[in-house]
């Protein structure tokens, strides 16, 4: 029987691990760990590029 797990959520801006001890149905810790700022910069490129080529067509 598993009675642990890991939880991830995603944000724009950082990734959050949480882990459960599911039996006792409480969390024992969360680590936030920021997403850097070359990747935001990557994906506002991405985003414009995306734009610009609906705009074009």
């Amino acid at each position: 029987m598993v009675d642990q797990g890991l939880q991830i959520e995603v944000f724009r801006d950082r990734v959050v691990v949480k882990a459960r001890d599911v039996a006792a149905g409480a969390w024992l810790k969360q680590i936030t760990e920021p997403l850097s700022a070359r990747i935001r910069r990557r994906e506002n490129d991405l985003v414009a590029e995306r734009h610009r080529l609906i705009m074009s067509t």
